[in-house]
């Protein structure tokens, strides 16, 4: 994800942190100031 992942696009981002959890696979966990910023750049 740090190749391809610019964290400055997002505001209100705090952190983020990503898990490789099979060869094909992972996990990504982000952290937000607020839920407002969370919902307008993490959609359902």
């Amino acid at each position: 994800m740090a190749d391809n992942f610019d964290p400055k696009t997002l505001n209100g981002l705090l952190e983020f942190k990503t898990f490789h959890l099979t060869p094909d696979k992972g996990l990504g966990i982000f952290t937000f100031d607020n839920q407002e910023n969370l919902k307008k750049h993490l959609s359902d």
